[in-house]
């Protein structure tokens, strides 16, 4: 009896630790290789930025979570779940084909944990149809507090910088090249027109 009840317990610890992890992973794709999926109507819109380290180098995360504001998701463990979004080994994040809405940035997975953002924090990401929306290039700073408040990320324990690169403009060329035959292209180079790049 003790030892089926042991075997139950274990059996139950790793569904847990299997749920935990395929929660919080998230493939990050090569920046040269990797291809902008197809724009699914006239109304889609994008979400796209870059979460890295100072002076430009790249941050491994496998998670960013950027939720419509009222819309419930699903989630388990210590990870929300939020829009289907796409980590690059630059340290971009693209999140392609949402709804119009007011979305605001969750949190991230980075330094081996998951930082929340805190809730003064919450600045709405305001997305119209059809629009590709940067929302900043930012350094991540890891925090020097140790113990749970680090280990959970909660807010305090970690800082984002705004940073300098890439520009709106950098990261446009970019996603240009990675958008061929996505049907997202038009919107893309409208974008780059807009900011002053056409001519480079």
């Amino acid at each position: 009896m003790i030892l089926m009840r042991h075997k139950a317990m274990l059996t139950m610890t790793l569904l847990f630790a299997f749920l935990l992890s395929s929660c919080s992973s998230v493939n990050v794709m090569p920046a040269e290789s990797w291809k902008l999926p197809a724009k699914q109507n006239a109304k889609s819109a994008m979400i796209v930025g870059r979460i890295g380290l100072e002076g430009n180098k790249p941050l491994a995360t496998n998670a960013v979570t950027v939720q419509l504001w009222g819309k419930g998701y699903f989630h388990m463990g210590n990870v929300p779940r939020g829009e289907e979004e796409f980590l690059i080994d630059n340290s971009y994040f693209v999140i392609p084909n949402i709804e119009p809405g007011k979305y605001w940035f969750a949190g991230f997975y980075a330094d081996g944990t998951y930082n929340r953002m805190p809730a003064d924090e919450k600045d709405f990401i305001n997305v119209k149809p059809g629009e590709i929306k940067f929302i900043g290039s930012f350094d991540y700073v890891a925090g020097n507090l140790k113990g749970l408040k680090t280990a959970f990320g909660i807010p305090g324990s970690f800082e984002l910088k705004r940073a300098q690169n890439p520009t709106e403009l950098e990261m446009m060329r970019w996603l240009l090249r990675a958008s061929k035959g996505s049907g997202w292209e038009s919107d893309i180079k409208r974008r780059i027109n807009v900011l002053g790049g056409s001519k480079n």
